[in-house]
């Protein structure tokens, strides 16, 4: 069984406190240094606006200052993170705001991007309707689907407009899964088909959670994605998704050893940023999303580690 030393843990949080925003500071205080929930939602509210929804590049691939579905989410995932997500939660009475207003959603389902990122510093992926290699007619409700779909079951009456509007989207949605093999022909980047994978498996976990499927009809329509997935999809991606499927996220001993050995290999070790082209890779880290993902995915791994006692 391998665990995090606390040399390697040091190397982290030095990473984490040379290169991370101070939100994901206040996240990183919170879960392994005593910090308060309270620091975590005062440096959330510095990217929440007005209208209840959250910009100002909460996600750092899009500079786009305006609400966003996609940056709304990630602030969800956060006030979930530290316990902070309940309906009275004036930060969620604000996202239920900003997502009634039904700007960002249609009844084929959720808008990964928005308009006014066209305006902005954004990449490829973040462009309206959608990214340069996605064919012209390729509808722009992605990724963000059942992010969308589990926050209004979850939060909304069930006599209100939003939430009856929901069931045109899984409607929508269920009819729309054949046409998948056609986006894994031009998305061909495993984290793209990562997160379009990803979005349906919580979209099939949702109709069960919620009894608006019975479990043999989820088990199909999973058997479904993964048929549709298996000729298509990248063969990494398919199997990853095979393994969450069967799997249904418990994490065994292997794949905890293999988080530690990431992190040990990885950018947080010795050699750092190290590289065979410099010139390339600043290019990346100019790309925004190089340094800013692996920190905050970080703290969601070590979480892990500190659940399955592999912090030493």
């Amino acid at each position: 069984m391998k665990v995090l030393t606390v040399q390697d843990y040091q190397r982290v949080r030095s990473w984490v406190y040379r290169y991370a925003k101070h939100l994901d500071i206040t996240r990183w205080r919170y879960h392994f240094e005593n910090g308060s929930k309270e620091d975590v939602l005062e440096a959330l509210l510095f990217y929440q606006n007005k209208d209840g929804g959250f910009g100002h590049a909460l996600e750092i691939d899009c500079w786009n200052p305006n609400s966003t579905p996609v940056c709304t989410f990630i602030a969800w995932d956060i006030l979930k993170e530290i316990g902070c997500d309940d309906k009275e939660n004036p930060i969620i009475k604000g996202m239920m705001k900003y997502f009634e207003r039904g700007e960002v959603w249609t009844e084929h389902g959720c808008l990964w991007s928005i308009p006014t990122n066209n305006e902005y510093p954004v990449q490829p992926w973040y462009l309206f309707p959608n990214a340069p290699w996605f064919p012209e007619d390729w509808p722009p409700e992605n990724y963000t689907n059942a992010n969308f779909i589990k926050f209004v079951l979850n939060y909304f009456d069930k006599n209100s407009k939003i939430y009856n509007n929901v069931y045109n989207i899984i409607d929508y949605r269920l009819s729309f899964m054949s046409k998948l093999s056609n986006f894994f022909t031009f998305a061909k980047s495993d984290i793209e088909q990562t997160i379009e994978t990803n979005d349906w498996i919580e979209f099939i976990r949702c109709l069960q959670k919620y009894n608006l499927k019975s479990n043999d009809e989820c088990v199909q329509l999973f058997t479904e994605l993964l048929n549709i997935m298996k000729p298509t999809a990248n063969q990494d991606v398919y199997e990853n998704c095979k393994k969450r499927i069967e799997n249904e996220d418990k994490i065994d001993s292997h794949e905890l050893d293999t988080m530690v050995d990431q992190i040990v290999n990885g950018i947080w070790s010795e050699h750092g940023l190290k590289c065979d082209n410099p010139e390339q890779k600043i290019n990346e880290i100019a790309s925004l999303g190089e340094l800013w993902w692996p920190i905050y995915s970080i703290v969601d791994t070590l979480r892990v580690l500190k659940k399955y006692n592999r912090l030493e």
